[in-house]
């Protein structure tokens, strides 16, 4: 039974000299508040130098060696381990003919100490780490085209500049990001939408041309570039309409700028989807360029469009006011996040093996492998 602050546990009235919080002994789970600690209250203002002071004591076995390790008077020591003793309320040490040694009490104490100063000590670097911004935990909803994008560039990133810290990814509809962040369970949103809303800022990472996903037995498959006027019967295959402007109306407008409203429209949660639908013959799709070079589908082919050609923006979405240090450091890296494309690029560049030229014999027999 959970004994409240200041009230009798029994008529011996230990918990009104104690008056700690109770916590059934056969409870296992850590700790992780105060009211869960079963340690009196006299006990939880024992100082962490005092700590410190008995266990350099108890290491040397010697008060004067143990003053001289801290750097302290040794009847300051000395006096410490007194008031400590007093604290705890039974003798640490024993001390007899000059010889210092620990007490079965002291034993048992030295154990504790230890893991308390560990503890103590982790907690500060815990602190520290978290208050610099190099470890905590960020959550990131996601589109699934954005992964065939920006988002690995920025997965690189963060595990080499803050590898102590914990990445949360989960794939979610614009919407569904948009009501978690409200909420506070999504820390940022990687959308094709920008919400008009004031709580939240959005910056642009990309903004991507698009190309057509066809059949490879289709009529425009031949074509290359395609003149968009040509798909003025075709069922386009795209993701739903969402309350804000976003990737389905990217493509509607671009049908409407060619003079043409789709003649059917076929939606699908996932523009991956959306492909295997072209591959079975059931329409075309608009998808970004980067799922040409990443994402290959057999009976789909991929074709440039005549200018102009649709534009699709990628945005990431967070809760505008106060962050943790590590959300501020991850908004700064996106605000920027075109830097960060630059640097990549840069470093695969230098990071290619140099390309071999091939050489022959002037006989003509053999073939080698030179580098340039």
């Amino acid at each position: 039974m959970e004994i409240p602050l200041g009230k009798n546990r029994d008529s011996s009235g230990f918990a009104e000299e104690s008056k700690c919080f109770g916590l059934r002994p056969t409870e296992k789970r850590a700790p992780e508040r105060l009211s869960d600690c079963y340690i009196p209250y006299r006990v939880c203002p024992m100082e962490p130098r005092r700590l410190r002071y008995f266990l350099a004591a108890a290491q040397e076995l010697h008060f004067t060696r143990a003053a001289r390790l801290l750097r302290v008077a040794q009847p300051a020591l000395s006096q410490q381990i007194r008031l400590l003793e007093e604290e705890v309320g039974t003798k640490l040490f024993k001390r007899a003919n000059r010889r210092v040694s620990l007490t079965p009490a002291g034993e048992a104490f030295r154990v504790r100490a230890i893991s308390s100063v560990e503890q103590a000590s982790l907690a500060v670097s815990d602190a520290l780490s978290v208050g610099r911004g190099k470890s905590g935990t960020i959550s990131i909803g996601l589109v699934s085209s954005s992964v065939y994008s920006e988002l690995p560039i920025f997965v690189r990133w963060f595990r080499s500049s803050v590898p102590n810290a914990n990445l949360e990814l989960k794939e979610l509809e614009p919407w569904e990001q948009w009501e978690s962040i409200e909420r506070g369970s999504l820390d940022i949103g990687i959308m094709h939408t920008s919400p008009d809303n004031p709580m939240l800022e959005a910056v642009v990472l990309s903004r991507e041309k698009l190309v057509l996903a066809v059949p490879e037995h289709h009529v425009v498959a031949q074509k290359q570039p395609v003149d968009f006027k040509l798909l003025e019967q075709e069922t386009f295959i795209i993701p739903p309409r969402h309350r804000l402007f976003g990737y389905h109306d990217t493509v509607i407008a671009a049908c409407r700028s060619n003079g043409f409203a789709p003649a059917k429209i076929l939606t699908t949660r996932f523009l991956q989807t959306s492909l295997g639908l072209v591959a079975g013959g059931l329409g075309v799709a608009l998808v970004p360029t980067t799922f040409r070079e990443s994402l290959k589908v057999r009976g789909v082919v991929y074709r440039s469009l005549m200018p102009p050609v649709p534009e699709v923006e990628l945005f990431a979405v967070w809760r505008k006011g106060e962050a943790s240090p590590l959300m501020l450091r991850v908004q700064n890296t996106l605000r920027n996040f075109e830097f960060l494309i630059r640097e990549e690029d840069c470093f695969q560049h230098w990071c290619e093996p140099p390309i071999p030229h091939i050489r022959s014999s002037a006989a003509g027999k053999s073939v080698g492998l030179c580098e340039a």
